[in-house]
């Protein structure tokens, strides 16, 4: 074991089931990531000269080389492979092309965006990005973009490569060196810091300083899960929801409800919009509540009912089937019971399942 790593790898065994990235280091090692809060983890180490990294359609990780190859990397445990031993462009960033290809950002006098065909390793060159120092790049909500160590965050046209600034108004400001979409959809990125990036304005808001790591690109990788907002109090207090995941089971639970009350998990696919309302929405002008709010959308819903001791608990276990790749959506607990406005709202939960 790396020596200077026995703190993370102590980090990693507390808090594994939060990480829901994998990062990648110019040095060669591979680190589990919480994009939420920064807690970090090593897991071993890679082939020196990791610069970039991208998740494809079928949820297999690549990374850059030293020397310009690309490869598979399997973060469990560690290890790689050289599917494109011919492939030698100096790659800077990568991102997801879809089907057989792979995208990324060739570094020269300009910086060009190139598409990679993960079968061949044939390189083609889709156009100048008309920008020179472009260090990442991600696929995020059906739009590419990239950050420019100097012009800050860009937007790319993926048929010409074409590149323009969010936000003139501002550059850079921080050091990114990779960007990845978060299983709650926010786009984030960093390399000794990790930021939430506001693709309207380009703005970085500071999640967590990371030290002395030096991260070149990191993905979703595993199932994991993080609370978000905050619920209404029940019979017993605030209700509190957590969830457990792992490849095969997602665990909801629930605390400080009435016994015996009935209660649904409800399931949705945003937490910014729910039948053309905005998220979070306040249930108080509506039912009389105190502080409870809907916080995901509601897409699906199953039916439950508390144990039957006080402080009681609303509990779920679902199932996971097999999975080839990463599914995130959101979950909230509402029960009916004896309090103003006649019910409690947990806090949200976000998920991501499969590997």
């Amino acid at each position: 074991m790396h020596p200077s790593h026995s703190f993370a790898v102590l980090a990693l065994a507390c808090s594994a089931s939060a990480q829901d990235m994998v990062a990648v280091s110019w040095s060669g090692d591979v680190y589990a990531l919480d994009s939420f809060t920064g807690a970090v983890g090593w897991l071993g180490m890679g082939l020196p000269g990791q610069n970039a990294s991208a998740r494809d359609d079928h949820g297999r990780l690549w990374s850059t080389a030293n020397g310009g190859g690309l490869t598979i990397l399997d973060p469990s445990p560690v290890s790689t492979s050289h599917p494109l031993p011919g492939f030698t462009a100096d790659l800077r960033a990568l991102a997801n092309g879809g089907g057989q290809f792979l995208v990324g950002i060739e570094n020269g006098p300009v910086d060009m965006l190139v598409r990679i065909d993960k079968l061949s390793g044939a390189k083609t060159i889709i156009g100048a990005t008309g920008f020179a120092n472009i260090e990442a790049l991600d696929n995020h909500n059906y739009h590419l973009y990239a950050w420019d160590t100097v012009a800050g965050l860009l937007q790319v046209d993926p048929a010409t490569g074409a590149a323009f600034d969010v936000n003139p108004a501002i550059g850079a400001g921080v050091q990114i060196e990779w960007l990845s979409t978060r299983s709650d959809g926010k786009l984030v990125g960093g390399r000794n810091s990790l930021y939430v990036i506001d693709v309207t304005t380009g703005a970085t808001s500071l999640i967590a300083n990371l030290g002395a790591l030096d991260l070149r690109g990191a993905d979703a990788w595993q199932s994991a899960a993080h609370s978000f907002g905050t619920g209404c109090h029940g019979v017993f207090g605030v209700v509190g929801l957590t969830a457990t995941v792992t490849p095969q089971t997602l665990s909801l639970h629930s605390t400080n409800h009435a016994p015996n009350a009935p209660g649904v998990a409800i399931f949705g696919l945003s937490k910014t919009a729910h039948g053309g309302s905005p998220l979070p929405l306040s249930m108080d002008p509506f039912l009389g509540t105190v502080g409870c709010s809907l916080l995901t959308s509601w897409h699906a819903s199953v039916p439950g009912v508390t144990n039957a001791s006080g402080p009681a608990s609303l509990d779920f276990q679902f199932p996971i089937p097999p999975l080839n790749d990463l599914y995130s959506f959101f979950v909230q607990h509402v029960v009916v019971e004896p309090v103003t406005g006649g019910l409690s709202m947990s806090n949200g939960m976000v998920v991501q399942v499969g590997h």
